[in-house]
C-alpha cells in the first residue's frame, strides 16, 4: 500500500460515523456571505509566469434538524489574474455533538475572463468531522472527473482532503488544510495536484462580522515532465447570520467546505 492510499484510507475513516459516538446537536439555521481580495502568482517549468489580483466570493447556507440530519449549500466564485472558476456544492449529513458524517456533490465550471472554457469538473464523495474541545478534524474522500464540451471526458479518479481547525477562543480560529487530486485521461496522460493552505479568522465581539486571511500553495505535475506552482494570499470580510460564534457555527452550523480550488489556466 503506497502513501497516497494510506492517506485516503485515513480520510475515509475520519468521514465514517463509526469513528465517533455522541448525541444529536440542537440544530437550526446558519449561513454566511464573504468576499476576499489578494495577490496570486503562477509559474511553470517552461518559463511561463504571471501574477496579479486574486478575488473570491462565497455564500453558504446550512440547516440541521433536531434529529441531527441536515444539509448545506455552497456557491464559490474565484478568479486569479485572468482565469477562474465557479462552484456549486451540496452536502447531506448527520451531525452529533462529537462528530459529523455525510456525503457531498460539487460541480466546477472554468472561465477565462468572462468566457466559459467548455470544461467542467465533477466531485462526488464522503466527508466527516470530529470535534475535540478546541480542535476540529475534517476529512473528504471522493471521485473526480473532468468533462469537456469538445473532446473526451477524463477517466474517473480520486481526491482526498484533510483539515485541522484550532479555536484559540470562541471567535478566533486557525486553519490548516492539505488536499490531493488526480486527473487521468483515456490516452494515458495524468496529472497530480497537491494543495496546502493555512488561515485565520477573527469574529468581532458582539457583531456578525469576521476578518480573515489565508495563504494557499498549489503544486501540479504530470507524467510528461510539466510542473507548475500557484501561490495566493487573500484578505477578506465575512458576514454571518445564524449562530452566535465561530465555534458554534463549526459545531452546529456551516462547517463544511467545497473541494479546494485547483490550478487551471
Amino acid at each position: 500500500m503506497n502513501k497516497l492510499q494510506k492517506v485516503t484510507l485515513a480520510v475515509i475513516f475520519l468521514a465514517s460515523p463509526a469513528a465517533f459516538a455522541a448525541d444529536p446537536q440542537a440544530g437550526g439555521f446558519d449561513g454566511f456571505v464573504s468576499g476576499a481580495l489578494g495577490y496570486g502568482r503562477i509559474k511553470d517549468n517552461n518559463g511561463y509566469k504571471d501574477d496579479g489580483l486574486a478575488r473570491e466570493a462565497e455564500l453558504s447556507l446550512a440547516y440541521t434538524g433536531a434529529a441531527g440530519v441536515g444539509g448545506q449549500l455552497d456557491y464559490d466564485y474565484f478568479k486569479e489574474v485572468d482565469s477562474g472558476s465557479r462552484d456549486v456544492a451540496g452536502h447531506l449529513y448527520y451531525r452529533s455533538s462529537g462528530w459529523l458524517g455525510g456525503a457531498f456533490a460539487q460541480r466546477r465550471n472554468y472561465y477565462l475572463g468572462s468566457n466559459h472554457l467548455g470544461v467542467k469538473a465533477d466531485f462526488l464523495g464522503i466527508e466527516g468531522q470530529g470535534y475535540f474541545d478546541r480542535f476540529t478534524l475534517y476529512g473528504q474522500a471522493g471521485q473526480t472527473q473532468w468533462k469537456r464540451n469538445a473532446g473526451p471526458d477524463s477517466d474517473k479518479d480520486y481526491l482526498a482532503t484533510a483539515g485541522l481547525r484550532y479555536f484559540v477562543g470562541p471567535d478566533f480560529r486557525l486553519d490548516g488544510t492539505l488536499n490531493y487530486m488526480r486527473q487521468k485521461e483515456k490516452n494515458g496522460y495524468k496529472w497530480d495536484q497537491v494543495a496546502y493552505g493555512v488561515g485565520a479568522e477573527y469574529r468581532l465581539a458582539n457583531r456578525p462580522l469576521s476578518l480573515f486571511a489565508k495563504y494557499e500553495y498549489v503544486d501540479e505535475d504530470d507524467n510528461v515532465g510539466f510542473d507548475a506552482a500557484n501561490q495566493r494570499v487573500l484578505l477578506g470580510l465575512k458576514l454571518s447570520f445564524g449562530k452566535a460564534s465561530l465555534r458554534q457555527s463549526d459545531r452546529d452550523g456551516v462547517s463544511l467546505k467545497p473541494v479546494t480550488q485547483d490550478l487551471f489556466w
